[in-house]
């Protein structure tokens, strides 16, 4: 047991306080003054608030003010921001008293108008009353101090004015925001148990900081890391001796510190200003966004317990962005408290309004959005309480998780009033390759430096808004909200001559182009098409064929097969025939995979909460029977009944082509050759029906149906 500890529990830690506490202090809060006090009995006799329950102390001729801010768990009440209370009050022995009380909401040492709780006057000697409030939704985490006064026939209180009667009692309220835990300390940290010092990779937060209150919410500061890399985390202690330190991160964001791995590490202060140094490793699979990291430094009491109250001791939060190389960075997106605000956005038509709480990242993946490529757009931005704002709006046109790359920047506006409507109108790059990726919308202070899409800010907020990027005669490509982040991707493909291995990745693209690998599929044949899974336990694959070249995957027979693994990195196969319905010509084989889903159309989307990949490639559908799309210029053919002939026209570098035809049964009826630029092809005895006829050796597989007669 430490030295001071021993002190604490012998009921001597004031030797220590007066020590110790001359470089900690209580926020400086206004000490009201009385000329007379409470000699007449206008005094608090009780106040009751959640836990806070402080009765019978009050005493006619005694002092006017009190300060009762940390001086034990029953003087601090815990309190939900967005809550309803009742404050209790008992009177003293003399009647027609009026109570006051406030709380220093924004935690500046000061009791604003607009954080009074509310008044109640007493009516006869030791009278209980009630003041009912409700904390804004809002109201900032964290310790907040709470002045309840009792003065004499006064109406309206001011929380600091000198008055003739009556008395003032200080305590701490602990807000919170019912999503995380924040420790009580019933003694603060003004013994010296403090967290002086926090170095994290190249973060740090300076040196020799004494902090007023024993909590602190430091997550507009942070660090962003990388899956499996290790990281150094340093903690210095304050003057105390004795203390314990530990350090936990919420990897899955789920809340809480509770989870394996979370404890990142704990240390012993055996000596003052004390460094710690503590290594983790960020777990491989660990879900990207940005997270708390909570250091503690406590007198006494094992094991180490993120949520546990303590006597003695502090408690730090940081921001962690967990960023996968490649995939959307995560930096510190900073805090709207300011009035630097994202209030809503329209795009596309769409309204989206983010929360301006904590992590002040917005990820919109939930309403499918698409653009052309080399189209323009206008997104439209209500700025927030505070001007001038700076909005900026990137895309990531190479999809590499970054904004940093040349044509990337898309708009630039700065609001000039409070609740302005700004429109950033911005054209997405030509160039880029079609397929899922995200716009970045991020505001900050418009007096400080810009920062960059992947920078650290203090001021503001974040909105990625998940969108698909299409090519105006390219494919349909599916909105998938979560894509590929829990593993659910296609990592290798077998189809004839196509040979894919390692191609997709946890975190990778949510869309591939394979188009330019390709391979020959014949009506009637059938084939084994390969697919290797990702890192997840379970993938559902299902594969589609553009069978009659319109461009779309939801056709008779276009979904050509499902098929299951329920092992990371497994194998399976679809089997299927290319059916004699198919057209000829080059064809979209689409592939995808998901978690749980049987998709029997190529184009769907997978949205709230769909996961998996996509990939295109080319196939070419040889089809003697099959109808194409469309007759090829230089290649025309026409049907002459009252001649008994079919005639065929044919371009001069189509000359000597072989040439068939084919009935609907797949029987050929006529092979020969181009002779001309006219082919006269016998017909008086074919049946009557639908013919194809074809050059099957041409470069273009040039086909048409013609009817007989």
């Amino acid at each position: 047991m430490s030295f001071h500890s021993s002190f604490r529990l012998l009921g001597l830690s004031f030797l220590l306080h007066a020590a110790l506490v001359s470089s900690q202090g209580l926020p400086v809060l206004c000490v009201p003054t009385y000329t007379d006090s409470t000699v007449a009995g206008d005094l608090i006799e009780g106040v009751e608030l959640e836990d806070l329950v402080n009765s019978g102390t009050g005493g006619v001729g005694g002092r006017g003010y009190h300060d009762l801010r940390f001086t034990g768990a029953d003087r601090i009440a815990k309190l939900t921001a967005g809550g309803t209370f009742d404050l209790t009050i008992t009177s003293g022995s003399r009647a027609n008293e009026v109570y006051a009380a406030w709380i220093d909401l924004d935690q500046n040492a000061t009791f604003s108008p607009n954080e009074l709780l509310g008044t109640w006057t007493s009516t006869i000697p030791n009278d209980i009353g009630t003041i009912a409030f409700t904390l804004p939704v809002n109201a900032r985490r964290g310790y907040a101090a709470l002045r309840v006064r009792c003065v004499y026939q006064e109406p309206v209180i001011d929380p600091c004015t000198e008055y003739a009667f009556g008395e003032t009692e200080d305590y701490m309220v602990l807000i919170s925001d019912g999503l995380n835990c924040i420790p009580e300390m019933a003694y603060g940290n003004l013994e010296g148990d403090e967290i002086r010092s926090v170095q994290l990779g190249s973060f740090s937060y300076p040196g020799n900081s004494t902090d007023p209150v024993p909590y602190s919410d430091r997550r507009d500061r942070g660090l962003m890391v990388s899956p499996s890399v290790t990281y150094n985390l340093s903690i210095s202690s304050g003057p105390a001796t004795g203390d314990l330190i530990a350090a936990w991160i919420d990897w899955n964001g789920d809340g809480d510190w509770d989870d394996a791995a979370e404890l990142v590490g704990q240390g012993y202060a055996s000596s003052p200003f004390q460094s710690i140094l503590l290594t983790f490793t960020v777990p491989p699979q660990a879900p990207m966004g940005e997270r708390t990291l909570r250091i503690r430094a406590w007198d006494s009491g094992l094991p180490p317990n993120p949520c546990t109250d303590r006597l003695y001791g502090e408690t730090e939060d940081y921001t962690i962005g967990v960023r996968n190389p490649g995939f959307l960075c995560y930096p510190v997106a900073g805090t709207t408290s300011g009035g630097d605000e994202i209030v809503r956005t329209v795009l596309l038509g769409d309204t989206f309004q983010a929360p301006a709480r904590w992590p002040f990242h917005s990820v919109i993946d939930t309403v499918p959005q698409r653009m052309y490529r080399g189209a323009s757009h206008i997104m439209n931005v209500l700025s927030g309480s505070h001007f001038p704002t700076r909005y900026q709006l990137w895309v990531d046109a190479n999809y590499d998780g970054d904004f940093n790359d040349a044509g990337e920047a898309l708009a630039t506006v700065l609001s000039s009033s409070a609740g302005q409507s700004l429109n950033l109108n911005f054209t997405l790059p030509a160039t880029m390759a079609p397929g899922m990726t995200h716009l970045r919308l991020r505001c900050s202070d418009g007096n400080a430096v810009a920062p960059g899409s992947c920078e650290n800010s203090l001021t503001g907020e974040i909105e990625d808004h998940v969108v698909v990027v299409e090519d105006a005669a390219g494919p349909c490509i599916p909105y998938v909200s979560r894509w590929t982040q829990d593993g659910h991707y296609i990592d290798g493909l077998q189809l004839g001559s196509i040979s894919s291995s390692g191609s997709g990745g946890l975190r990778g693209l949510a869309y591939t182009d394979n188009t330019s690998q390709s391979t020959l599929l014949t009506a009637g044949t059938s084939y084994d098409l390969v697919l290797t899974a990702g890192s997840s336990d379970q993938h559902h694959f299902d594969s589609f064929i553009d069978l009659d070249l319109n461009g779309d995957l939801s056709g008779a027979g276009e979904h050509i097969g499902h098929a299951i693994t329920t092992q990371p990195g497994g194998q399976t196969t679809i089997t299927f025939t290319l059916p004699f319905t198919s057209l000829s010509g080059a064809a979209l084989l689409r592939v995808r995979c998901s978690a749980s889903d049987t998709i029997t159309d190529g184009c769907v989307d997978l949205v709230p909460a769909g996961l998996g990949e996509t990939e295109d490639y080319t196939v070419q559908l040889d089809n003697p029977t099959g109808v194409p799309s469309a007759t090829a210029g230089g290649f025309s053919v026409q049907a002459r009944p009252d001649l008994g002939l079919v005639i065929v026209t044919a371009s001069a570098s189509l000359q000597g082509q072989r040439l068939r035809v084919v009935n609907m049964l797949g029987q050929h009826v006529f092979e020969g050759r181009v002779t001309g630029t006219t082919t006269m092809i016998p017909a008086t005895s074919w049946v009557s029906g639908a013919y194809v006829v074809s050059l099957p050796g041409s470069p273009l597989r040039n086909s048409t149906v013609v009817g007989w007669p």
